[in-house]
């Protein structure tokens, strides 16, 4: 299987702006693709948080943003804390802070052990607006490829492999919901 490239998302005083390779980013952010990798560390992060820069970018990597209060309202439940969820997903303090107060999204292997765990399913703890925003990320997505193609900064064989791969994560998406719905199913 060929290796993908790792893809990023870039944050503006915590807007997205857009999502790219390292290369894509670093030509629109002005900056060398090895400071868009940088800029996507846990160490620039806390730099980043502890002297208020505005930049942040995160490694896409089937991130999940869970509903951080639905999560902490069922580990309180079961008598847990944040302190569990650094045995249970084996990270360190800093990691786990950054999850905890939603500076960094857990990745969706994480939601499902956290869920298992608490006897609860994997998407009752991601938040509401990850799958509602979905559609509208993949239309904003496909909109600025289009756009870029048009402008000429990137070519057409790019912006349609960049559809290509924003039409295969509905499609995946798609597929682990209806999985989903039929274990549901299922245990009834």
């Amino acid at each position: 299987m060929a290796k993908t490239e790792t893809r990023y998302a870039f944050y503006q005083d915590d807007v997205f702006v857009t999502e790219g390779t390292a290369e894509e980013l670093a030509k629109q952010m002005d900056v060398e693709p090895q400071t868009v990798r940088w800029y996507s560390t846990p160490a620039y992060t806390r730099i980043a948080h502890e002297k208020g820069y505005k930049r942040k970018v995160f490694k896409i990597d089937n991130a999940v943003q869970v509903d951080l209060g639905k999560l902490k309202s069922e580990m309180t439940k079961h008598g847990y804390w944040k302190n569990d969820l650094k045995e249970w997903l084996g990270l360190g303090k800093e990691a786990i802070r950054l999850r905890w107060n939603g500076e960094r999204p857990f990745k969706e292997h994480e939601v499902e052990i956290i869920a298992d765990l608490l006897y609860v399913e994997p998407n009752e703890l991601v938040a509401v607006e990850q799958y509602t925003g979905l559609l509208d990320k993949a239309i904003e997505n496909i909109s600025m490829a289009l756009h870029r193609c048009e402008l000429g900064t990137t070519p057409p064989s790019t912006a349609i492999n960049q559809i290509k791969d924003v039409l295969k994560e509905l499609e995946a998406d798609n597929g682990n919901r209806q999985r989903r719905m039929n274990i549901e199913g299922a245990d009834e």
